[in-house]
């Protein structure tokens, strides 16, 4: 197995793909059509399609699906940036040629209408505000259809706790307008110490905290006022395929 992640940028993907085909870049203007030199400018990287445009790009190469689903994934690293650019890196340098994006994300460059993207496991990373909720305020933000919450944040998945439901990759997002129900999976909070992702379970004096993977222990922490507890509102889930 190669120890590549694969190309490095939408553009040296689509010229490659170009090339597989024999197809020049003249050519390939014109069957989009569009301007031969804003195609250029996509291939050295220094701009990026519309989604409806890059739609065309596949259809017009003949790609496979999963062939379209790298071409996204690529897209979105071109755009993204912090901790969702981050992990996807991360992800693809560990199973090269495995795992793409749905195309349902859309990772953009900067503070806009969107939901922020924190990383999991590092609540000394994320700032709350005095009523307990993430800051939404991040380098990195997707936009969720259907979702108006305001304090709805998302977290990347790291490890396999909850594999393989939520794996290592996939970006869940959390409504803390919503209410949490038995044996929901939630976003924990519980004082300065526990930043948590797991299956809920709610007690009269305690909560009890599942992993899906039953290699990880099951932990107990007690109800207090300075625990939150704020449940999934769906996933972004990473596409694999075999190697």
């Amino acid at each position: 197995m190669s120890t590549s992640a694969g190309p490095n940028s939408l553009g040296e993907r689509l010229r490659e793909l170009l090339a597989e085909r024999n197809i020049t870049h003249l050519e390939f203007a014109r069957k989009v059509p569009m301007a031969s030199a804003q195609l250029y400018q996509i291939f050295k990287g220094a701009g990026f399609p519309s989604e409806k445009r890059l739609k065309r790009f596949c259809r017009i190469l003949g790609l496979t699906s999963e062939e379209e689903g790298e071409l996204f994934t690529l897209l979105a690293l071109g755009k993204a940036k912090g901790a969702t650019k981050q992990y996807i890196e991360e992800l693809r340098r560990a199973e090269p040629g495995t795992a793409h994006l749905s195309d349902n994300l859309r990772a953009v460059t900067g503070p806009v209408a969107g939901v922020p993207v924190f990383a999991i496991n590092a609540g000394d990373e994320m700032a709350f505000d005095d009523a307990g909720y993430p800051v939404g305020v991040s380098d990195s933000y997707i936009s969720v259809p259907g979702l108006s919450d305001p304090h709805a944040f998302a977290a990347v998945v790291r490890g396999d706790s909850m594999a393989p439901e939520l794996e290592a990759g996939d970006i869940a997002v959390f409504s803390p307008v919503e209410t949490s129900q038995d044996g929901d999976v939630c976003f924990v909070r519980a004082g300065d110490e526990t930043v948590t992702m797991k299956q809920v379970f709610f007690g009269e004096r305690e909560l009890r905290l599942v992993a899906f993977n039953h290699e990880y222990p099951e932990r107990r922490i007690p109800r207090a006022e300075d625990v939150r507890v704020w449940p999934l509102w769906g996933v972004f889930k990473v596409r694999r395929r075999d190697r």
